[in-house]
């Protein structure tokens, strides 16, 4: 319901000049029917039942005289409003008495007379149960409230809406909020607005001031009219405030008009006079958006006699950013036309014409510049509809096409019942068709959808029969949703059942809130009633009936099923409650993504106050706030101010758009206790006229530490870092410069080009490697008009830039080709994707030719990858759920893994290579509370989810591990194993660590606490680390952001960054030692070259890349070009290292001591090295082979390494339950413990090493026999 103006109105209705209440109505002298969305007819004949509209094309609604008192208006939607007629400014007119659901549910809406009023003005609205929603208050002629039931805090409240007129013009609206937040209104009333009454400013309570002016000509009527001209807008100002800029809107009109201006039309009371213009009949209204008297947007609209608008031109005023000309960008203006045909004939008169001719038949969005129209691109949208209205066919421009179809009378009424108002409006199919244009093999499947419908009777008492016919004696709800594949192909399998959806409800219909509601959802999947997901819902009211709790039980397909080794069935459900404000309708009581419950407090706006986790959990209840601040008065700003849980405060500022400009935050991290609670700022943003995101400076607080005196007064500083964004003419972002002065270009042409007109260039042919197996096969090119998308780095000024990536976009938006091409303009690299007709990628060529291909479920689930060698990988998914729940995976037949989840979708059993891994829950719960191993160890977690999914106690064998979380943030506080404290840690307020403090026992009779200190920005950029010796290292930033510098006592490193952002150099010194390394980048960042100065040597290490980015050369000569190692790669399809070669005096050596110059590798489809071959110099100039052989002969894991040949001997490989190696190849023997980390490992002449592990499972110690044991600093910080 809405408060609305039109100065059309010249009448006071009650609510001021021009205002009005959208409610229906009907009057009956004229008969002229009003209806709340707008629309406006007059009837034609209302004796007729129902009535008859001539100019009602769409049955959209039926309108009924009951008597001479009672209208009824039945909408498709099952919405019935019963109109009663009542006296109103001496006029008969028919108003809603009460507004019926389609259940029966109503509301009654109640009307009184104003004092000094003759009109019938709104008085209350009440539900079925008497409850009061709405109360108008009419103090006097001067201001009338609007009193609302809404939901404040923690209980119903009612909102007040102030209305304040002077001289019946109503000036200014209050919302019900502390600060008086507004809207406020100024009107002229001269020869600009034809002597009508029109708004000339209005003022909002978010802050922005619109002003509005009018051109003397107006829009002239046609002869007849009861005036000649009414008003139109000249020119509309936005002034968003907060310092953004003014958005001037100008508009222009055509002779012609929406009320048939400039035509040969007469003047006809109570009809759309422009229906009787002939078909060459259009109309048209410029926009112009002015910046300092210059155009910068025109939108050129064009209606037909109908008023629909065939054709809309949008041109912006942008910069063009070509990569060849990228230093000097130019203005042009991009040009964006959608043109729409509709279902009409134009030939042919109105009452002749289809019911559906208003609605759109095609629509075509065509891309152009204005400079050059011989480069445009179209994509075509088609539509097509029934006689009622329904949507029928829609095809994308994608060419995916979706058929509907819908019940029509005399269908089986087991299917669908009888609509009760005769509508046709109850879907029956929905069918997706892939689209023709793209890969076929395999077919993407064609889906439907089948939809069937249950009768529900009315709430409505059966007695009241005449009410019960007139508003329906029943409704229907879907009581089976079916998703079916359809054969593709005449050869192939008939139809199959996807997914079938069964619904259940209340049926009680002396039960107002029950009746109809949803009682169990069943979804069976692929036709096995044995997977089937039941849902059941329960429902209850709290709060004098204002809040809706809701119930629901989700059971699993194996709730009950036996456990083996359990003597509790397995428990697959899980209980969800749910609270509904059913004033507001807004959440009370939600879950988040962990299944953790939210509360939620709302103001008198419905705007969320407070937000509280679990909030029926007091140990764990943890709570954010929200206030707003609203503007009364010109030159305020709203703001809106967020305390979170450790009670830091963050405050944004909004324009008048209720977009943020700037936004402050506690110094919560500050030492002087003033300073905590003090706002800095920490963002900044601007807006272009056109909506845009400009600008916007992030503000990081550098705050120094005196690194003579850590836990002193630091020095506050404050880093601006400032980012501009650009976009062009079609809106679209194109351009980033960051705070380090690099553009970053992603510039999409709408208008695009075709891949194969691009350059071909390819690299140079390599040579193959001295043991190769022969060359690799090419691809063909293919060829396609499509939208690109090109991407580079460069300076602002365009004088320096790097290479750029086009990607060529299909209608899917996504990309088909992907080529790289040098500052040279030489094509470095090609990559093809290829989809089938939903947008699914089935092929992919990379850039070096090899081919992958991939197959999908209905459910977009790969089922099957062929790689580029031709080993396919086929998975399979768990039967009940359409989800990404992988249940085996193979590999050419090879099974390498199997899962098993339960109807929670929860894991609860994993193999890999034979070795089982089962996992159990407790009831509702998402981690699994005990683990089984396979070599049956148990492992044993518990959990607080309201903490987040990380465990609160683990145990294991003989120990026990507890992590204590902060309430609040669920941050991790101090790890305590077998009861005692062996690590804590302290944050920032942003949630950066701060103190971390590890307690050391071992063998030692007192522990030892190691301490680290962290010292951060804002942001998060590391100041300064304090580490467990007290040293302390220092980080210093440039003004840009970047690292510079670090220090730590005498040593030290500096850092420099190119023009394009990339690390050029750093340099370490510790005294008089120094090492400098220097980096060169090729044009697409790999690094080329590395440049090693030392005190007294120079060594230089170049690399070469290939087309997808692998390493093929590495050269590593002297500072005077001397070779000292020159390496050589080689790779198979599948990108795995196929070849090497090397040679040179620094040439790696093996573990036995000899030099390599060259190796071959060979793989199976598993990507198991199955042999390699390996050479060296003979010490004659010729080369020795060395062979070994891998084995893996274990039939249940065929990955795993089980044995090694070498020169005819074969050392076997040994692994325990879990599938940890056990005896490795030199025979040492190694020991893990139940998590399967490695405790220890026996070397064969006795000695032995030892390792331990932290609470989170880093390494954190190392002890051996024969070696000298780590330091103390070592075994405290190894893990870092």
């Amino acid at each position: 319901m809405q408060l609305a103006f039109n100065p059309l109105n010249t009448e006071d209705s009650g609510y001021g000049n021009g205002w009005n209440m959208s409610l229906s109505q009907y009057m009956p002298q004229t008969r002229t029917l009003y209806l709340y969305t707008g629309e406006q007819f007059v009837v034609s004949s209302i004796t007729s039942q129902p009535a008859v509209i001539d100019e009602q094309k769409l049955v959209s609604f039926k309108l009924y005289r009951d008597d001479d008192d009672n209208y009824r208006v039945v909408h498709k939607s099952g919405q019935v409003e019963h109109l009663r007629v009542r006296s109103s400014n001496g006029k008969q007119v028919a108003l809603p008495y009460r507004v019926y659901a389609q259940s029966g549910h109503w509301i009654e809406l109640d009307y009184t007379a104003p004092p000094g009023i003759t009109h019938q003005c709104l008085k209350s609205i009440k539900d079925m149960a008497g409850k009061s929603l709405l109360e108008v208050e009419y103090v006097n002629r001067d201001r009338y409230n609007f009193h609302v039931a809404t939901r404040a805090n923690t209980g119903p409240s009612r909102a007040t809406y102030s209305v304040q007129l002077t001289g019946r013009d109503v000036r200014k609206v209050v919302l019900p909020t502390q600060d008086q937040g507004s809207w406020r209104f100024d009107y002229r009333k001269d020869a600009s607005t034809q002597d009508m009454n029109c708004l000339k400013y209005v003022a909002t309570p978010t802050g922005s001031v619109e002003t509005i002016t009018y051109d003397n000509a107006g829009h002239q009527l046609p002869a007849g009219a009861p005036v000649d001209r009414l008003p139109r807008v000249k020119s509309h100002v936005l002034a968003p405030q907060g310092g953004q800029k003014l958005i001037e809107t100008q508009y222009t009109y055509s002779a012609e008009n929406f009320i048939g201006g400039n035509s040969s039309v007469s003047w006809a009371k109570g009809k759309d006079n422009l229906y009787q213009a002939g078909a060459s009949y259009v109309y048209s209204s410029t926009e112009q958006l002015v910046v300092q008297d210059e155009v910068v947007r025109q939108i050129v609209r064009t209606y037909d006699r109908h008023h629909l608008m065939t054709r809309q031109v949008t041109e912006q005023l942008s910069d063009v950013l070509d990569y060849d000309k990228a230093d000097e960008p130019e203005q042009q203006w991009y040009v964006t036309q959608t043109t729409t045909a509709y279902h009409g004939n134009a030939n042919v008169e109105f009452a002749l014409q289809p019911p559906y001719f208003q609605l759109p038949k095609q629509v075509t969005e065509q891309w152009r510049m204005r400079h050059d129209s011989t480069r445009q691109r179209s994509e075509v949208r088609e539509y097509g509809y029934d006689d009622a209205g329904n949507q029928t066919l829609e095809v994308q421009a994608n060419g995916v096409r979706t058929v509907s179809e819908y019940y029509q009378p005399g269908d089986n009424e087991e299917d669908c019942p009888p609509d009760p108002h005769g509508f046709v409006r109850h879907l029956k199919n929905r069918t997706v068709y892939p689209s023709p244009g793209f890969e076929a093999q395999p077919p993407a499947p064609i889906l439907r959808t089948n939809y069937r419908y249950g009768r529900h009777g009315s709430v409505l008492p059966s007695r009241q029969r005449t009410l019960r016919r007139k508003v329906g004696e029943y409704w229907l709800q879907p009581k089976q949703e079916k998703l079916i594949e359809l054969p593709a192909n005449a050869w192939q399998p008939m139809q199959t059942t996807v997914r079938d959806t069964t619904f259940e409800y209340i049926a009680n219909p002396s039960d107002s809130l029950l009746h109809g509601r949803l009682q169990a959802q069943a979804v069976v999947m692929h036709g096995k009633p044995e997977a089937m997901t039941l849902t059941e819902f329960e429902y209850d009211t709290l709060d004098n009936s204002t809040v809706l709790e809701t119930l629901q039980t989700v059971i699993g397909f194996d709730d009950g099923e036996p456990v083996e080794g359990e003597a509790e069935p397995r428990n697959s459900t899980k209980q969800i409650t749910l609270r509904q404000c059913v004033l507001i309708n807004q959440p009370l009581l939600n879950l988040d993504d962990n299944e953790v419950e939210i509360a939620y407090e709302y103001d008198e706006l419905s705007r969320v106050t407070k937000e509280t986790v679990s909030p029926r959990e007091p140990d764990y209840t943890a709570w954010r706030s929200y206030s707003y601040t609203l503007v009364a008065a010109e030159g305020q700003l709203a703001r809106q101010t967020e305390v979170d849980v450790k009670g830091v405060a963050t405050r944004a500022e909004l324009d008048g758009m209720s977009r943020v400009v700037k936004t402050e935050r506690h110094d919560a991290d500050a030492q002087d206790e003033k300073r905590k609670v003090e706002f800095r700022t920490n963002y900044t943003a601007d807006y272009d006229v056109f909506g845009n995101l400009v600008k916007e400076v992030q503000f990081d607080w550098m705050d120094e530490i005196d690194p003579d005196n850590p836990d002193g007064p630091v020095t506050r500083i404050t880093l601006e870092l400032p980012k501009t964004i650009k976009y062009d003419g079609w809106n679209q972002q194109y351009a980033e410069i960051g705070a380090d002065g690099v553009m970053i270009v992603e510039r999409t042409d709408l208008i695009g080009s075709s891949p194969s007109v691009q350059a071909v260039a390819v690299d140079s042919p390599r040579k193959e490697p001295r043991h190769a197996n022969g060359p690799h096969p090419g691809q063909a090119l293919a060829d396609g008009p499509q939208a690109l998308r090109t991407s580079w780095k460069q300076t602002p000024d365009g004088k320096i830039k790097g290479g750029k990536t086009m990607q060529w976009l299909n209608t899917f938006d996504h990309p088909i080709e992907v080529q790289r091409v040098d500052t040279k303009g030489k094509r470095i690299s090609r990559h093809r994707y290829f989809y089938d007709g939903l947008g699914r990628s089935v092929r992919e060529i990379d850039a070096r030719g090899a081919t992958e291909r991939s197959v999908y479920d209905v459910f977009d689930r790969v089922v099957d990858k062929v790689l580029a060698d031709g080993s396919t990988v086929h998975r399979e998914y768990a039967q009940h759920s359409g989800e990404d729940l992988p249940t085996s995976i193979a590999v050419d037949g090879k099974l390498l893994g199997e899962q098993r989840f339960d109807g929670l979708d929860r894991m609860i059993e994993s193999t890999t290579g034979g070795r089982k891994r089962v996992m159990h829950y407790l009831p509702g719960h998402r981690q699994a509370s005990w683990v089984i191993t396979p070599r049956n160890a148990r492992i044993d977690y518990d959990y607080q989810p309201q903490l987040g999914e990380e465990p609160t106690q683990r145990r294991v064998s003989n120990s026990e591990l507890n992590f204590r979380y902060n309430p609040f943030n669920a941050r991790l506080e101090e790890c305590i194993e077998n009861g005692q404290t062996v690590l804590e840690r302290d944050y920032f307020s942003t949630g950066k660590m701060k103190v971390e403090k590890r307690t050391v026992r071992e063998d030692e009779p007192e522990a030892k606490t190691y301490i680290m200190q962290y010292h951060y920005s804002l942001l998060g950029r590391e100041l300064a680390y304090v580490d467990v010796l007290g040293a302390t290292q220092l980080y210093k930033y440039d003004t840009k952001g970047r690292l510079i510098s670090t220090e730590l006592g005498t040593t030290q490193a500096q850092f420099e960054y190119d023009e394009l952002g990339r690390t050029k150099s750093y340099v370490t010194t510790d005294g008089a030692q120094r090492l400098g390394t220097f980096l060169l980048y090729d044009d697409f960042d790999r690094e080329i070259e590395r440049r090693f100065e030392l005190q007294d040597e120079v060594q230089v290490l170049e690399q070469l890349y290939d087309a997808a980015d692998a390493l093929t050369e590495r050269h590593l000569k002297t500072g005077d070009g001397a070779t000292l190692r020159l390496e050589n790669y080689w790779y198979d399809a599948r990108a795995r290292l196929e070849d090497y070669e090397c040679r040179g005096e620094l040439s790696p050596v093996d573990h036995y001591g000899k030099v390599i110059s060259a190796q071959h590798f060979t793989f199976d489809e598993l990507d198991n090295i199955k042999h390699l071959d390996t050479w060296s110099p003979d010490g004659t100039g010729g080369e020795e082979k060395d062979s070994v052989e891998y084995l893996f002969s274990n039939p249940l894991d065929p990955v795993q390494l089980t044995g090694i040949t070498r020169a005819g001997t074969t050392v076997e490989l040994h692994y325990d339950a879990d599938g940890n190696l056990t005896t490795d190849e030199q025979g040492r023997t190694l020991t893990y413990n139940a998590l399967g980390q490695l405790e220890r490992v026996d070397l064969p002449d006795g000695e032995y090493a030892l390792y331990a592990y932290d609470p989170l499972d880093r390494l954190a110690s190392q002890g051996a026999s024969a070696v000298v044991a780590p330091t103390e600093k070592e075994q405290a910080t190894s893990s870092d």
